[in-house]
C-alpha cells in the first residue's frame, strides 16, 4: 500500500472512530455522516474487489468448506473469474445479515439450512430463463407440467 493509500486508511479510521463516538452519545445523525465519510474515503484505495473464502468464514463464523458449498449453492455469489475464489461484498453482507438475526433468536443448524435454502430459491428467481418461462406461462404460451 502506498503512501497515499495509507493516509485515506488512517482518515476513514478517524471517521469510524466519530462514528462510535456519535453512536455511544446518542447523534445517530452523525454516526451515520461519519460512516459515509469513512465509505467514499476508502472507495477506490488500493482494496481487492472481493473478499477470500476465508475471511468470509470468519466474518459468518462458519468454516470454509460451508462457504464453497454454499458459493456452489448460489446463496454467496463468487466474483467470476477470480482466483482464488473471492466473494462479492453485498453478498457476504446480505447472508452475514440474515445469519446474525438467525443467531440472534437462536436458531438452530435446521434454520441455517433454511436460511440458504432459501437464498438459493432467491437467486434461482432471478434467473432470466426462469423469468421468460413464467412470462411465456403468464401469456399462455406454455402449459404447467
Amino acid at each position: 500500500m502506498g503512501k497515499r493509500d495509507a493516509q485515506h486508511v488512517t482518515m476513514a479510521l478517524i471517521a469510524l472512530d466519530d462514528a462510535h463516538d456519535a453512536l455511544q452519545s446518542g447523534r445517530r445523525d452523525a454516526a451515520i455522516q461519519a460512516m459515509q465519510e469513512a465509505h467514499r474515503t476508502l472507495e477506490g484505495v488500493g482494496h481487492a474487489a472481493g473478499v477470500p473464502v476465508a475471511h468470509a468464514a470468519r466474518r459468518l463464523g462458519v468454516s470454509e468448506p460451508t462457504v464453497r458449498s454454499w458459493i456452489a449453492r448460489g446463496a454467496l455469489r463468487a466474483i467470476k473469474g477470480s482466483s482464488p475464489v473471492e466473494i462479492e461484498p453485498e453478498s457476504l453482507r446480505s447472508v452475514s445479515r440474515a445469519l446474525d438475526e438467525l443467531r440472534e433468536r437462536g436458531q438452530d443448524r435446521e434454520w441455517l439450512q433454511a436460511l440458504v435454502d432459501y437464498l438459493d430459491d432467491r437467486e434461482a428467481r432471478r434467473s432470466p430463463a426462469l423469468k421468460e418461462g413464467l412470462q411465456q406461462l403468464k401469456r399462455g404460451e406454455l402449459e404447467p407440467a
